[in-house]
């Protein structure tokens, strides 16, 4: 699992609009299992920008969301009604149609553990996706480092990269 998404990570990949491509910009995990465990391996591979998230943990707003679980399917949900695609596979659409709001201010849905144990299966494919709308993410812009074309006369100068 580690090397495979250190694959991911290292890859650079070319969406649409992006000819040179680009890279991963951050990766976001379901912090239950064995996530931890990757999450630090990944981290002495170099890849640090890989973050675990806690579905009961606490949401961004907790007037607007009970926790991130329902931080992230509304995100979700308000991401599929702007136009998004969320790609064809029928569990994810059964999961979004069958996951029950429990409370509507703050916002909160049943626990995976009942949903789970009311589908006969996990609902992992709806977290990935979920996931994606967690936090925004801003693509690494790459700064250029400004290299003097001389040396100062008699050593440094105090001012070394900042002219």
């Amino acid at each position: 699992m580690v090397s495979h998404l250190a694959v991911i990570l290292g890859r650079t990949w070319k969406p649409a609009g992006r000819p040179d491509g680009m890279k991963i910009t951050h990766m976001f995990m379901d912090a239950a299992g064995s996530a931890n465990v990757i999450q630090r391996r990944l981290g002495e591979l170099g890849y640090n920008n890989v973050t675990l998230v806690n579905f009961a943990g606490h949401s961004l707003d907790m007037k607007m969301d009970r926790n991130i679980r329902a931080q992230i399917i509304r995100g979700l949900k308000e991401y599929m009604e702007a136009g998004a695609g969320i790609g064809s596979h029928r569990n994810l659409e059964l999961d979004l149609k069958n996951i029950q709001k429990i409370k509507t201010i703050p916002l909160q849905f049943e626990q995976k553990d009942l949903i789970r144990k009311r589908l006969k299966r996990s609902t992992d494919r709806m977290d990935g996706k979920a996931l994606l709308r967690y936090m925004p993410v801003a693509p690494v812009e790459v700064l250029q480092v400004f290299e003097p074309d001389h040396q100062p006369i008699g050593g440094y100068d105090g001012m070394g990269w900042m002219r």
